[in-house]
């Protein structure tokens, strides 16, 4: 398995290559969108010709992952189900089936040749894993230096409990959620890692150009050989991603049977 510190290096390279030619010597692509028309044909472009190089050169990274998913995708009805009980279980499996959401999005974006946005919504997938664990906790946590109780701050608005801060949120509380995953420390790092390099920078334009001198730059993603390891390792962080939901579904389900057993139910919803 590929792990976090594979996949780190990989993306250092990647934005270290972005400086092999001066960025002001990168040609535009040829279907330069010089008309109004152009800009609409590409909203509307479905990338199949990029979508083909990717599925000819990791077919095999594709099938793992939708595999990866699969048992995530089972356990979902019965989960959300049993989050069916008041508002903080429900939130948990709410932000469950948004990280299974982000996750297959993220997919379709990598698989377009968006591999910027594809990697920001991957992390939102993980900020989705750490919110929905802390919301399982039945206990407080602590959070800008106080004992407070993650659900509540979510339904307060808080911005305590945005998105931006739940891994460091989660990482800090780590020992006290008391998760069990067997994958658990490059969870964490992978966390850390997707914190760090989901922004603007050195990275995101290396991800919209080919990687060679005086290299193109695109609009609309597209497939670049150069990258052919970045795109293998990207796709890897997803199937960790699919891993580490299932264990989280099966970890936070005790969790939520307790909840049931020891919270109120919310009032039934008038007919």
């Amino acid at each position: 398995m590929a792990g976090p510190s594979d996949y780190a290096g990989e993306r250092h390279e990647t934005a270290q290559k972005a400086k092999t030619g001066p960025f002001n010597t990168m040609t535009q692509e040829e279907n330069l969108l010089s008309s109004t028309q152009a800009i609409i044909s590409e909203l509307f472009d479905s990338n199949e010709a990029v979508k083909g190089q990717f599925q000819l050169h990791i077919s095999a990274e594709i099938l793992e992952f939708g595999e990866a998913l699969l048992p995530a995708f089972k356990r979902l009805p019965n989960f959300v189900e049993a989050c069916a009980h008041n508002v903080q279980t429900s939130l948990v499996g709410a932000f469950i089936y948004g990280v299974l959401d982000d996750l297959v999005v993220s997919g379709k974006l990598l698989l377009m040749g968006k591999l910027g946005p594809s990697g920001n919504t991957y992390r939102q997938a993980m900020e989705g894993i750490c919110m929905a664990a802390m919301c399982a906790h039945a206990s407080t946590l602590l959070i800008g230096g106080q004992e407070k109780k993650y659900w509540e701050l979510i339904v307060e608005n808080s911005k305590l409990a945005n998105g931006n801060r739940a891994v460091h949120l989660f990482l800090a509380n780590w020992d006290r959620l008391g998760l069990n995953l067997s994958g658990a420390e490059q969870l964490k790092e992978a966390l850390a890692l997707h914190h760090e390099h989901s922004h603007a920078g050195r990275l995101a334009l290396a991800n919209r150009m080919d990687l060679t001198p005086g290299g193109r730059i695109y609009v609309g993603g597209h497939f670049d050989p150069a990258k052919l390891q970045a795109y293998g390792l990207e796709m890897k962080q997803r199937i960790n991603g699919a891993r580490w939901t299932v264990e989280l579904i099966d970890g936070l389900w005790p969790h939520i049977e307790k909840l049931r057993a020891t919270t109120p139910a919310a009032p039934a919803a008038h007919q």
